[in-house]
């Protein structure tokens, strides 16, 4: 299966697991708050988001084997497959071992470092030790998904990550209606894991038995050469915890726990949608890696990059609309206006959408040329500002305090780093970036933004139904406006000419492809 097909594939999987999670918190948070209320379910939030911390134990071994199958599957190098499932096998062991033992510390000290009381963290404890067991578990298991998606086994992965969020919903939707409470949603979390591991452990033995056969013994060189190139995702990836798993923490310690609900609630829509919206264009980010190796023109991976990051333009701020209008109405119909944060807080959970994908657009372009470390350092540098100023705004500003630090944060620190690295790997200027990118964009979707803003607040208690109407006739406008913007595609020329005449695409889009 050739680069393009399995692109495809995973884009499509990817879209229809998170077409499934919406669908799947639809149902189970409202649920959840009616089953165990709105305090449990905040603190069982928060402690999730601890529990992601004790996850970086994992030095980015299991984030970076995929590649490192693949480079070596590329060379057809099967005594080296075998060295990396042997030693990712021995680290992932390791890993889960330091997991227990460091979510173990966090649960003592963290509760009562906050004063969480005795009932409560004695209604938490047997679920929690449970995803934690399970959780520990799965790591050395973890190495045969990164084996299967190295080898890129698509489809496979494809169906099980389907399969995985569908068992999740059914033991959670069954556990919460039988009055399980939280020991459901431990439950599902738990059974998912296991039964995703095993079937991927299985999946190896069918498609390449000799890897799994005459392991060598672990050896210090190839551990070293998993743990540098672990390194720099480790350090990105601490960073987004930082930027995406603190928030309920932050509200917690603010002192106010029946608010992780309500911003749970109000952000789940502007969450989900910003992963939808990243999806098409980090297609693309193979690709662009492809063309870095090939050593082509700085001006030709320019042109790539400044594509990429029009695409999350265009993409971002039309979900940041949707979310403007339609969020008020959904989330008052869905769990009730008293879960629904308000309208400041709903701006700015949209411009987080935009400013997210922005950061996000920059940094991953910067990291796949190569600038990996120094990413890293930036996105941590994200996370703590992020973390600080959630503390100072959400004392201040309440709720919207607390989504605003995440749009300052990004744009004071990721936004301008990125800039910086990409100016370095690919000579695009910040003249470049505001003359064909960011100005474009700002006079299209400003006055539409704003528009959407004054419609969300009017059509708040005209319920779901007349509300998504409203909304697509608002996506509508959003696409004519952004519209000119959508050239430049990497796509083949017959697309082209069909989306040219659907309209879709603008005359100029149908451009030559560079030949290889």
């Amino acid at each position: 299966m050739n680069r393009v097909r399995v692109a495809a594939m995973t884009a499509s999987f990817n879209y229809l697991q998170y077409a499934l999670a919406i669908a799947s918190g639809l149902v189970l948070v409202p649920l959840t708050i009616n089953a165990v209320g709105p305090r449990s379910y905040g603190l069982w939030l928060a402690t999730g988001e601890l529990l992601g911390y004790a996850g970086m134990i994992d030095p980015g071994v299991l984030g970076v084997l995929p590649w490192m199958v693949a480079e070596a599957d590329g060379g057809r190098d099967r005594q080296r497959l075998r060295e990396l499932v042997s030693n990712g096998v021995a680290v992932g062991s390791v890993v889960g071992l330091g997991y227990a033992l460091v979510a173990s510390v966090l649960w003592v000290l963290v509760p009562a470092t906050v004063n969480v009381p005795v009932a409560d963290r004695s209604a938490l404890a047997q679920p929690l030790l449970l995803l934690v067991a399970a959780t520990a578990l799965a790591y050395p298991l973890r190495t045969f998904s990164a084996l299967l998606a190295g080898l890129q086994d698509a489809l496979f992965n494809g169906v099980l990550n389907v399969a995985q969020s569908a068992t999740y919903f059914a033991i959670a939707l069954v556990g919460l209606s039988r009055g399980w409470g939280l020991y459901a949603l431990a439950l599902a979390s738990v059974s998912s894991t296991l039964v995703a591991a095993a079937a991927s452990l299985v999946r190896a033995l069918v498609i390449a038995p000799d890897l799994l056969k005459r392991w060598p013994r672990p050896q210090p060189a190839t551990i070293r050469s998993l743990l540098a190139n672990g390194v720099g995702v480790w350090i990105a990836g601490f960073g987004w915890r930082l930027i995406a798993a603190s928030t309920s923490m932050v509200i917690a310690l603010v002192g106010r726990t029946e608010w992780v609900a309500i911003y749970s609630c109000t952000s789940k829509l502007s969450a989900l949608s910003t992963q939808l919206a990243w999806v098409l264009p980090d297609s693309g980010l193979i690709g662009l890696s492809q063309l870095h190796g090939e050593g082509r023109p700085q001006s030709r991976v320019r042109t790539v990059v400044m594509m990429i990051i029009r695409l999350h333009l265009v993409l971002a701020g039309t979900t940041a609309c949707a979310v403007l209008v339609f969020n008020p109405a959904f989330v008052t119909a869905w769990v009730g206006p008293a879960y629904f944060g308000g309208h400041a807080l709903n701006l700015w959970l949209a411009g987080g959408i935009v400013a997210s994908s922005l950061v996000h657009a920059l940094v991953t372009t910067a990291s796949v040329l190569g600038k990996r470390i120094a990413v890293g350092a930036v996105t941590v540098a994200n996370g703590v500002a992020q973390t600080a100023l959630a503390f100072l705004f959400g004392a201040s500003w309440s709720l919207g305090g607390i989504a605003a630090a995440a749009v300052v944060a990004a744009l004071a620190t990721s936004a301008p780093a990125g800039l910086v690295l990409l100016r370095v790997s690919t000579g695009m200027t910040l003249r470049m970036f505001w003359l064909e990118l960011l100005a474009p964009w700002l006079q299209r979707m400003v006055p539409v933004a704003g528009a959407c803003v004054a419609v969300g607040i009017l059509i708040r208690d005209a319920g779901p139904i007349a509300a998504a109407g409203v909304t697509a006739i608002a996506l509508g406008i959003c696409f004519l406006a952004v519209r000119p913007l959508l050239f430049g595609l990497p796509l083949d020329e017959r697309w082209m000419q069909r989306l040219v005449r659907a309209r879709v695409l603008p005359p100029r889009a149908a451009i030559a492809v560079e030949p290889s």
